[in-house]
């Protein structure tokens, strides 16, 4: 599945919710960066970061500083059974791995439940 496939599944997710989506393919850390510093106005950031997020890295530190709460997509489990997802930058709030295409749709539902339904603040 390339990434507009991905992208049209999310938009099918989101059809009828108070929730609109943007999309961006970025193989590279400084075209990410920049497109989500022009997405100020946004409340969530659905993500495969693959080796661009690890943290401390600069994708992440940036991530932080914009505030955006973000849900990773990991594209495989972590090496380790049970050691959990690989790769978390802080401002991560909820993870997939392993899942394949199905966890856009996943996310896209998830972040909707984020976004209109008030959660703890940690």
């Amino acid at each position: 599945m390339d990434f507009a496939e991905h992208e049209a599944r999310v938009q099918e997710v989101l059809a009828g919710q108070p929730v609109t989506c943007e999309g961006m393919y970025a193989e590279t850390e400084a075209p990410l960066i920049d497109w989500l510093h022009a997405q100020r106005g946004a409340s969530f950031v659905i993500a495969n970061l693959g080796q661009l997020g690890h943290p401390g890295g600069r994708l992440c530190t940036e991530l932080e500083t914009l505030g955006f709460p973000v849900f990773e997509i990991q594209d495989r489990p972590s090496a380790e059974a049970g050691s959990g997802p690989a790769n978390v930058c802080p401002q991560v709030v909820g993870c997939l791995a392993g899942l394949g295409p199905r966890a856009y749709a996943l996310a896209a539902q998830f972040a909707v439940d984020w976004l209109t339904t008030p959660h703890p603040a940690e």
